[in-house]
């Protein structure tokens, strides 16, 4: 498994309108992917990836860990 270091950063509501706005538009090829390496890229693929992840949260809650 990969871990991935992350840096918080602080900066003001208005900083990050900023920084929202003057973002460029998606591409057509713009979609999530998942840490496996799946592209969430139709509304089926989201409802079947959340679908598993409340699976995987119910495994957890039966088991007391957390993911």
């Amino acid at each position: 498994m990969t871990v991935v270091a992350r840096k918080e950063i602080d900066i003001s509501a208005t900083e990050w309108d900023r920084i929202v706005r003057s973002a460029t538009p998606p591409t057509s090829d713009d979609c999530t992917i998942t840490i496996d390496g799946r592209r969430i890229d139709t509304p089926d693929k989201l409802y079947a990836w959340l679908e598993e992840l409340a699976g995987l949260r119910q495994l957890d809650d039966r088991h007391d860990a957390s993911l």
